[in-house]
C-alpha cells in the first residue's frame, strides 16, 4: 500500500434470522484512520548487488 489513508474506510454490517424493528441501526461506518492519513511505508531492510 502507497496511499496516504484517506481511502480507507471501514464498514460493518449485521444481519440475523430473527425479525429486526430497527433495520437503519445494522451498518456502522467508519472515517479511516486516526488523523485521516497515515505515513507513507518505510524500510528498515536495504538490499545491494555488487559485480566483479
Amino acid at each position: 500500500y502507497t496511499g496516504n489513508g484517506s481511502d480507507i474506510r471501514n464498514t460493518a454490517t449485521v444481519s440475523a434470522l430473527t425479525a429486526d424493528p430497527n433495520r437503519d441501526n445494522n451498518t456502522s461506518r467508519a472515517a479511516g484512520p486516526p488523523g485521516g492519513t497515515v505515513k507513507k511505508p518505510t524500510a528498515d531492510l536495504e538490499v545491494g548487488k555488487t559485480t566483479p
